[in-house]
């Protein structure tokens, strides 16, 4: 694996922990970066998944958490590189799709375009 990711896999494995230590605090964390997702999405909608792209320079495309327990982050050389999901996020991401959390439900129709209309 090149230097840039095992950078990246360091990195973003940070990001992961500092969510916190449990599903509460993860929710937390997700609440006050008013981060919101789609139950049983794994790709964009994931709401982690939204929360990594928003702190890492991946374009929205690039990352999934399909495998379940760890996130997913496709390179520009084709590469992936993979991340093991904390316990606190796994737990989280098992409860937010059992509907607990939400307020952290994006709404219905939930993605809102705020360029300049025409």
């Amino acid at each position: 694996m090149a230097d840039e990711s095992i950078a990246l896999v360091e990195s973003v494995g940070k990001l992961l922990a500092e969510l916190g230590q449990t599903p509460e605090e993860v929710a937390a964390s997700l609440r006050a970066a008013s981060v919101q997702g789609i139950r049983n999405a794994a790709r964009y909608l994931n709401p982690i998944v939204r929360w990594v792209i928003g702190r890492t320079q991946t374009k929205p495309f690039d990352v999934d958490v399909i495998p379940g327990d760890r996130l997913c982050i496709r390179l520009p050389d084709g590469g992936q590189v993979e991340v093991g999901l904390p316990a606190a996020v796994l737990n989280f991401l098992a409860a937010f799709d059992q509907g607990d959390y939400p307020e952290l439900e994006m709404p219905p129709g939930g993605l809102v375009y705020f360029g300049p209309q025409e």
